[in-house]
């Protein structure tokens, strides 16, 4: 699943009849297919040049690989891939292609076919998202955090800025009483890592961690779940994390979406 992009203004979009048909269509006619599931049907988009790259003799590589000390990013390279992270989850999360577990093992890179590095500019999002560090008896009514999407983010992009996994920063006090992982351990520790670890990051970013982590900038009137198929919690949502990330990445590396591929809400 390459880059997501966000929906064209066009009037042409055209519901998809078969998803065969039309990558088969992208092949002959030299170009990448775009489509665009809103939740409910899965569109046609205006597709681009075929601009894939990659050394297909070699496997991908994820994302926890490359943080564990295989490859270090610059800035340019974090600011590019918490954009279009943060874009992903708007466009993928909690719809029938992924669910609200993912994190930087659902995140590959391929190697460029003539430089022979990784291209950190089009990460590949994994469908299945089955997340086996979740024990079969936690009840998602008793995490802290509202949203796992929102929270799923907000320690990917923790861990982009650090350049290291999560799990590195885990302390005694993140554990349950009996020392065991629950499904708010990685909620603690990530928030541990904000407070104390990130004072250097700009503020745009450091600002989208924090709406990610505390995620207090909407609340329903019900006090039900919070959900990225409400469409006021995703407004909210790219209002108070993707945007800052946006402007974030203009400010520090002049850099628009449309640069990387994706367009504007």
């Amino acid at each position: 699943m390459s880059p997501p992009l966000s929906p064209t203004t066009s009037n042409t979009q055209k519901v998809i009849e078969s998803i065969c048909e039309v990558i088969m269509l992208g092949i002959r006619r030299a170009c990448c297919p775009r489509m665009l599931f809103d939740g409910m049907t899965l569109s046609h988009m205006r597709p681009t040049r075929q601009t894939l790259d990659i050394e297909t003799s070699e496997p991908s590589t994820s994302l926890a690989t490359l943080l564990a000390g295989q490859r270090k990013f610059n800035l340019r390279e974090k600011r590019i891939l918490a954009v279009i992270l943060a874009h992903s989850m708007l466009h993928f999360c909690e719809s029938p292609w992924t669910n609200q577990e993912w994190s930087k093992h659902h995140v590959s890179f391929f190697k460029r076919s003539k430089q022979g590095d990784f291209d950190l500019e089009r990460p590949w999002l994994s469908p299945d998202f089955a997340n086996p560090c979740v024990t079969e008896d936690v009840d998602k009514l008793n995490s802290m955090h509202p949203n796992p999407s929102v929270l799923a983010l907000g320690i990917l992009l923790l861990e982009i800025e650090l350049g290291d996994v999560l799990e590195s920063f885990r302390e005694a006090c993140d554990l349950s009483p009996e020392g065991l992982e629950n499904c708010d351990t990685a909620y603690f520790t990530a928030y541990r890592v904000w407070e104390n670890k990130l004072d250097n990051a700009y503020w745009g970013y450091r600002a989208a961690v924090e709406a990610c982590l505390k995620c207090n900038f909407f609340e329903r009137e019900d006090g039900g779940p919070l959900s990225l198929e409400d469409k006021d919690f995703h407004e909210a949502v790219y209002e108070h994390i993707v945007q800052p990330l946006e402007k974030e990445l203009w400010i520090a590396c002049r850099v628009k979406p449309e640069e990387i591929g994706l367009e504007s809400f």
